[in-house]
């Protein structure tokens, strides 16, 4: 208890480090002696603790042995340092020392300041007074200055307003330089300014009210003049804005009162009044109202085109620029009148048609006069810029032009798609399902007569060019899809083949089918070439080039390439027999002509010639879209010459006799391609092959040589194969040394040039010169080394 008490609460043992000495670390792990290293050490709750305790002597006994050692070592440590004690003790006496040096020296310095406050005090106050009374002055100063100014600007705006219309332009700039004074200073109070405030109030009412009466007269007059000083008041006043804004919003409210009352005309929709007078009626409402717009618009126009000459030579802006910067859609309300016109007029047209069929359907019936009535307007409005460049043509406002033609959209939407329903009729008509008729010559003029007559609405504004080119196109696609449809691709790969009447009704169907789509293509190029075609835009024409183009595929892909297809193969099979025919035979064989006198015509040239006349007769004869066929006539010639030369050429051997029959062959096959109709001298390089081909057969074997005229007017693997035939059985061709048909080597030398069929000419000849080699022969075939050089040449 005693040890307790000597603790006073918060005196712990513990703000003393217990780290470092080993007599403190001791105490502190000891359990007694822990507590007194507590921040909250309480003695009383301490001394209970111990009281409560089952050994109390113990722990007084403790207690005392602790302090016995704190006051051990407290000895110790200070006969251990004394010196330090010593040396501390001396230094505390020096530190009162300089403490008392430097108290002393801070109270004369606080006696100096005192002094020297003393002297400046007195002048501080003398110049806080004077730089007051001076700032008064010049208030005083700036506010007699003021209001001289003010008395001078009155009595210049007395003599301005004395002046008229012709000073209120200075007058509303004064009045502007009154505000000015006022803004800065207050002069409310001074006598002078007082007396003639009212009366500033009064001027002002009189300045604004005539640059308003000024504004109205000059819009009606185009008096750019007048109209530039009205303008000029309104922006010294500062509401030039405000009056701009609310002079187009009258004009429009104007515009939409006027229009509503000419066009909500109850009898309209009164059904006793006959068809013709309501509609009379209603264009003459129509011409009103864009009579009203158009005189609305001028107005605006001729505002905008003043408000874009007046500059502010300060800012160097014109007031055009000036109130769009200041509007939050950049653009000023004057420039936003057509759109907002347009817009108004859309809408009452729309609540028009869904209360008033009869308008909503003389408006889609008759489109093209309603929208003649819209470009007109457009027209009208453009003229009024005349020279003046300050503000572009309508026409050129790609906004303004959306936004008129948005209010008539829906009329042109109805409009197109009645026109083109009346455009597929006619098509419709012709092609009922189940119907396998093919369309005759005048109901494909009565279609081109429909497109003509809807086209011809594009007079009135180009720009519906387009849209209608598109309508003709469409009517031409289902044209297209439609005689597709109708085709049979059977009969087209079964001409000039005996059949039943099914497929021959079938082949006079397709050829009627490409006549008829031949004819509507150059309809729809007659129509192009026309007056109702110049008057169509660039991308209209191209529109309607594009169908035609498409016609033509159809008319080339889906019928005349089969068609051609099949007769060119007819025919080349008929021209694959010469080799039933044996030309290595010295005498005349029996058949052929049978006239004695007639010149010799070998079998198959004359079911070839009894072909090529039932092709003309039956089918080309037929085909009346010669623009298109009589290119393929030529090419197809052209194939019969070059498979006839090839398999001519191909023929094993010939001997003198059978060399006469193929040259009169040849001149045959000329005669059997008459029928056709082209100029054999057309087809090219295939006809004087066959002319060359009847000089080479009667040609010196030793003559045939690189450079050889005949030669180079033939292709040098036909000549080689030719050679073929004057060569020893053991120099095999190159179909008979792989093993391929007549038939696959003719289709190999189609895939392949002249100079691959030399080169597997060549492969043959190395195969007969390595079996001479092998038999050890040393000379080959006089023919060989011909052959041998017209390869490498």
């Amino acid at each position: 208890v005693i040890f307790a008490s000597m603790m006073e609460p918060g005196h712990a043992v513990a703000a003393v480090d217990s780290t470092g000495h080993p007599l403190l670390e001791e105490l502190h792990d000891d359990e007694l002696y822990s507590a007194f290293f507590e921040e909250a050490f309480d003695p009383s709750r301490f001394a209970n603790t111990i009281i409560q305790g089952s050994s109390i002597a113990a722990s007084l006994e403790q207690l005392s042995s602790g302090i016995g050692r704190l006051e051990s070592e407290l000895h110790t440590q200070v006969a251990a340092h004394h010196g330090d004690l010593l040396q501390q003790a001396t230094g505390i006496q020096h530190l009162e020392d300089v403490l008392k040096m430097i108290s002393n020296r801070v109270a004369s310095l606080s006696g100096s300041l005192e002094r020297i406050q003393e002297k400046i005090q007195k002048p501080y106050t003398k110049i806080v007074a004077r730089t007051t009374q001076l700032s008064r002055l010049q208030a005083a100063c700036e506010l007699l200055r003021r209001t001289l100014r003010y008395v001078h600007f009155l009595r210049r705006l007395q003599g301005q307003l004395q002046g008229g219309n012709r000073e209120i332009a200075k007058a509303a700039h004064t009045l502007t330089e009154l505000d000015a004074l006022t803004e800065v200073i207050d002069l409310t109070g001074i006598a002078v300014v007082d007396a003639e405030a009212e009366w500033i109030r009064g001027a002002r009412k009189q300045v604004r009210e005539s640059a308003e009466e000024m504004l109205k007269l000059s819009i009606d007059s185009h008096n750019q003049v007048q109209l530039g000083t009205a303008l000029q008041v309104f922006r010294s006043l500062g509401v030039l804005e405000e009056k701009v804004g609310a002079l187009a919003d009258d004009s429009l409210a104007s515009v939409a009162d006027a229009t509503r009352s000419l066009l909500l005309n109850p009898e309209f929709a009164d059904g006793s009044i006959s068809v013709a007078v309501r509609r009379a009626n209603l264009w003459t409402g129509m011409d009103q109202v864009m009579n009203l717009i158009c005189g609305a618009s001028v107005k605006m126009r001729h505002l905008e085109r003043v408000l874009s000459k007046k500059r502010d030579h300060t800012a160097r802006l014109s007031y055009l620029e000036e109130l769009a910067a200041a509007s939050p859609s950049g653009t000023s309300a004057v420039q936003l009148f057509w759109g907002n016109a347009m817009g108004e007029l859309k809408d009452l047209l729309a609540s028009l048609s869904r209360v008033c069929p009869f308008i909503d359907s003389v408006f889609q019936n008759e489109y093209p006069k309603f929208l003649r009535l819209f470009t007109d307007l457009c027209a009208r409005i453009s003229q009024q810029g005349g020279p003046d460049h300050n503000v572009t043509p309508l026409e050129q406002h790609g906004q303004d032009v959306v936004a008129c033609y948005a209010a008539i959209a829906p009329f042109e939407r109805a409009y197109l798609s009645h026109s083109l329903n009346r455009m597929f009729d006619p098509v419709q008509l012709l092609f009922t399902v189940g119907s396998r008729t093919p369309p005759s010559v005048d109901e494909v003029v009565n279609i081109c007569k429909t497109l003509t007559k809807e086209l011809h609405v594009t007079s009135s504004d180009p720009r519906l060019s387009v849209p209608m080119a598109r309508n003709v196109a469409k009517t031409a696609n289902l044209y297209f899809v439609k005689t597709e449809a109708m085709i049979d691709a059977m009969a087209l790969t079964t001409v000039g083949e005996a059949g039943d009447s099914a497929t021959a009704a079938n082949q006079l169907r397709n050829i009627s089918l490409a006549n008829r789509l031949d004819q509507l293509c150059k309809g729809l190029l007659a129509i192009k070439s026309s007056q109702v075609g110049a008057a169509l835009s660039d991308d209209a024409g191209t529109i309607i080039l594009d169908a035609i183009a498409a016609g033509h595929t159809l008319l080339e892909t889906e019928l005349l390439n089969p068609l051609f297809g099949a007769i060119t193969k007819n025919l080349e099979s008929v021209l694959k027999q010469i080799h039933y025919e044996d030309y290595s035979a010295s005498e005349t064989p029996r058949g052929g002509n049978a006239d004695a006198g007639a010149e010799w015509c070998a079998p198959f040239l004359q079911t070839f010639k009894n072909r090529v006349h039932q092709s003309q007769q039956g089918v080309l004869a037929r085909l009346t879209c010669k623009d298109a066929t009589s290119p393929r006539i030529l090419r197809m010639a052209g194939r019969l010459l070059d498979i006839f030369v090839r398999h001519a050429c191909m023929i094993n051997s010939i001997a003198e006799e059978g060399k006469m029959r193929l040259a009169s062959d040849l001149t045959q096959l000329e005669l059997a391609l008459a029928p056709l109709g082209c100029n054999l001298a057309e087809v090219g390089a295939s006809y004087r092959s066959l002319r060359s081909l009847r000089q080479l057969l009667f040609h010196d074997t030793a003559a045939i040589l690189p450079g050889d005229p005949i030669v180079m007017l033939m292709p040098v693997g036909s000549v080689l194969l030719h050679l073929f035939s004057r060569a020893p059985s053991e120099m095999r061709p190159p179909h008979t040394l792989r093993g391929w048909t007549l038939d696959a080597f003719s289709a190999w030398v189609d895939e392949h040039t002249d100079a691959e069929v030399v080169a597997l000419v060549k492969e043959s000849l190395e195969v007969y010169a390595s079996q001479v080699a092998s038999r050890g022969d040393k000379q080959f075939h006089p023919v060989y080394p011909i052959m041998m050089q017209l390869c490498d040449a």
